[in-house]
């Protein structure tokens, strides 16, 4: 039983990074979150090396459509060989996420 355990635990364990994500990112000037605002992460980290905007989908009289919303995604990096991939929903930092290329 105690071996079982050992077993279930150890599963667990290595699995762990799979599910967890990055919530934040460490920049000269401070660290950034999930939540921040654009503003906040351009004080902290400084301007991303790229920068795209989706603008929301539009009709032909430029009424939004779908109650969608503006999408950017920023790229930092590379930083000791990693990039960071931040997406901002609305206004808001949504997700960062990091990875080697």
């Amino acid at each position: 039983m105690q071996y079982r355990n050992i077993l279930l635990l150890s599963g667990l364990l290595l699995f762990y990074p799979l599910l967890a994500h990055p919530l934040s990112m460490r920049c000269e000037q401070g660290i950034i979150s999930e939540g921040d605002t654009p503003f906040e992460v351009i004080k902290k980290c400084g301007e991303p090396v790229n920068r795209e905007v989706l603008d929301p989908l539009v009709d032909r009289y430029g009424n939004i459509l779908n109650n969608a919303v503006p999408v950017e995604n920023w790229v930092y990096g590379p930083n000791h060989g990693m990039y960071y991939f931040l997406r901002f929903v609305n206004g808001t930092l949504e997700t960062i996420d990091s990875r080697r290329l």
